[in-house]
């Protein structure tokens, strides 16, 4: 269109024309790009979709799993014993600590760690050491933080050696402001009866040193009910109120836990359907 020594208006006219066609098939290319970039996110979108579809579907049946338990059970019976004997021995653990021997917390502290069903943290070597080794260990730990923050001089009125004070206790504050009577509480839901029966024996010496006759009566209640004839229909019931909010609640109250895995299911095949049949990679 152009090859010409001398070129005119109507030259450059009409090589844009004859460019036309190039023009065309760049706006072609330009719209693949576009297509193909749409067609990666959708692609995507599918398989994140995919992904919270599968999720949601095992969570559903999870929840279908669990069909089996006797809503209308009156779980109360279990749980309001349980928690009447956590709080009590809660309160009757912080009463011995504030009020016992840094020594005598300690050995209760060994004894509750050689029973299987108690998970008792142990003092650091150090801190057991200065404890058993010095006259500082017969005070109350409260009592051993305060000195803790004590100046030396007015620190030298209380402890023979304040700097060994300060080496054992000061540094492991946190480990002892953390102790309290969570390890002697019962878990909740609770375990099954066997083994529930079996951490209460375990309990019991260990509870009786620290707490009244009341709280120990109370755990054994909740022993003779572990033993009991309808203990698994409670705890069934508790373990399956504690693990599901109110809507999976209501499904399977309702009934319709079923219909609603089985609807899962079909949109899941669906979406698996499309991306076979969509994928170009």
């Amino acid at each position: 269109a152009v090859d010409k020594r001398r070129l005119s208006e109507a030259d450059f006219a009409a090589a844009r024309e004859a460019l036309d066609p190039a023009g065309a098939y760049v706006d072609l290319l330009t719209d693949r790009d576009d297509a193909t970039d749409e067609y990666r996110a959708a692609r995507k979108a599918a398989r994140e979709a995919h992904d919270d579809l599968t999720a949601r579907l095992a969570a559903l049946r999870e929840v279908a799993d669990m069909a089996d338990a006797d809503l209308d059970a009156d779980v109360a019976r279990l749980r309001d014993p349980v928690e009447e004997y956590n709080e009590s021995v809660r309160e009757a653990f912080r009463s011995f600590y504030r009020s016992a021997s840094a020594r005598d917390v300690f050995a209760f502290l060994d004894r509750a760690d050689d029973t299987p069903f108690v998970d008792a943290d142990l003092p650091p070597a150090d801190l057991r050491e200065y404890v058993a080794e010095y006259a500082a260990g017969e005070e109350p730990l409260p009592t051993l933080l305060e000195y803790a923050d004590y100046s030396n001089s007015k620190l030298d009125h209380y402890v023979d050696d304040p700097g060994a004070l300060r080496t054992a206790v000061a540094v492991h504050k946190t480990f002892i402001d953390r102790i309290d009577g969570e390890p002697l509480t019962i878990d909740w839901p609770p375990a099954p009866g066997d083994e529930l029966a079996y951490e209460i024996d375990e309990l019991i010496p260990l509870v009786s040193r620290v707490a009244g006759d009341e709280t120990v009566a109370t755990l054994r209640s909740i022993r003779d009910l572990a033993r009991s004839d309808e203990y698994e229909r409670l705890r069934r019931a508790a373990e399956v109120r504690d693990a599901l909010d109110d809507p999976e609640l209501a499904l399977l109250e309702s009934g319709a836990i079923d219909d609603r895995v089985r609807e899962a299911e079909r949109t899941l095949e669906l979406v698996e359907d499309v991306l076979a049949e969509t994928d170009r990679d």
